[in-house]
């Protein structure tokens, strides 16, 4: 439980919207962090949602799970 005024900061995998072959929604590829993955502005619209705000992408890194993904980081604060 995250008190009012918390920061979370995580990191994730995301859709690479570089990347134009479509995997993120094969059913055979939640074991390597594919299938699932969100767009970044909608994992941002998410936490909006769930009550967070100040929501950033703080960056993107090399990580990779395939082609289709890449790792990035955030932080939001609770409202």
């Amino acid at each position: 439980m995250l008190k009012h005024g918390g920061y979370l900061t995580f990191s994730d995998m995301i859709k690479n919207e570089n990347h134009s072959e479509n995997s993120c929604g094969r059913d055979e590829s939640w074991a390597d962090c594919v299938a699932g993955t969100l767009k970044c502005n909608d994992l941002i619209q998410m936490l909006k949602e769930a009550g967070f705000n100040e929501v950033k992408l703080l960056s993107k890194n090399h990580y990779k799970t395939s082609p289709s993904t890449i790792g990035a980081t955030f932080s939001a604060k609770k409202v």
